[in-house]
């Protein structure tokens, strides 16, 4: 399989992805270091996102994921992109 057919196969996990790290950013700047502000944007892209792409939105859960072996590493390149950006 190829990068592009790779990447048109998951675009759904990427995408929540991206949203969901946005969620979480949106959610920290407005409430601010609060933990029930960051709880409550975990809760919402947790609940959203388990389905779809696992939820892991932190670069360190996908690089253990590839580590263990239980995620491809072309794929972790763009999950980890997709949540830096």
């Amino acid at each position: 399989m190829t990068t592009k057919q790779y990447f048109l196969v998951n675009l759904s996990k990427f995408v929540i992805e991206l949203v969901g790290t946005a969620v979480l950013g949106v959610f920290y700047l407005t409430i601010g270091n609060i933990q029930v502000g960051i709880l409550l944007g975990m809760w919402i892209i947790n609940l959203f996102g388990v389905a779809i792409s696992g939820a892991h939105f932190n670069p360190a859960v996908t690089l253990m994921l590839v580590l263990m072996k239980k995620m491809k590493s072309q794929g972790a390149m763009i999950y980890i992109f997709l949540q830096i950006v």
